[in-house]
């Protein structure tokens, strides 16, 4: 039903992280204008891209707004993000028609996703309606909805309109995320595979608390310095 649609990882500097992620060979893209970002995207041919996201602190109270308008799911995941440090701190979940090779993304009814996984009993946050601007001046809108379950990967409709770039060339080789390893909260496990369905692509272990312990990219040519990753972990697969 669903996939890994991207992985976020939480960053003190976004300028900084584009700056350092630059000199290590990889091409990003700014989510919106550079002077006003706070996220830019790691975009790869096929498959999930990486988004890196920074939390200005002024954000940070808006947990219980969230919370109050949307449900204890949203308003709880942004108190996660706002307390994790930099590196991994979320998944995002999508249906799997919205990964296709091209940049196109049709329409995704989260409200069928989100009634398939009442069933399954996770409850979850309303669905909350979201935009931006791309750099480009493009009016950029999505939806996510949030699992009450914090541990729990939120699940992403897409973009309305294509953001994937038509060619991605990383000058160190990066051509794809071949996989990624994770813990998943035993109390969820049999929920997290019914969604998910089985796949190679996320390697999964019993911990304590579902969350992203590295992700394994294939095409590197070099070792990555780990001074400039900003708490990811990567792995060449």
């Amino acid at each position: 039903m669903l996939q890994c649609s991207h992985i976020l990882c939480k960053v003190d500097n976004i300028h900084k992280l584009v700056e350092d992620y630059t000199k290590l060979g990889f091409s990003l893209i700014w989510g919106s204008r550079k002077e006003k970002a706070h996220n830019a995207l790691l975009w790869f041919e096929e498959g999930p891209y990486i988004e890196f996201f920074q939390l200005p602190k002024k954000f940070e109270v808006l947990s219980y707004p969230l919370k109050m308008f949307y449900g204890r799911g949203a308003g709880d995941r942004w108190t996660k993000w706002s307390k994790s440090p930099e590196g991994w701190c979320d998944m995002a979940l999508e249906s799997q028609e919205t990964i296709p090779a091209t940049s196109f993304m049709p329409p995704v009814d989260l409200k069928a996703i989100k009634k398939e996984m009442d069933k399954t009993g996770v409850r979850s946050s309303r669905i909350i309606k979201n935009k931006r601007v791309s750099p480009e001046g493009v009016k950029i809108k999505y939806s996510i909805f949030c699992p009450n379950a914090t541990g729990f990967p939120f699940v992403f409709s897409g973009y309305d309109s294509p953001q994937k770039p038509e060619k991605i060339k990383h000058p160190n080789g990066a051509t794809k995320i071949n996989w990624v390893k994770m813990g998943v909260d035993s109390t969820y496990t049999e929920e997290f595979h019914h969604l998910i369905r089985t796949t190679p692509f996320i390697k999964t272990i019993p911990d304590t608390e579902t969350k992203v312990f590295e992700v394994g990219l294939t095409g590197l040519r070099n070792e990555l310095d780990p001074q400039l990753l900003h708490g990811a972990v990567f792995k060449t697969s």
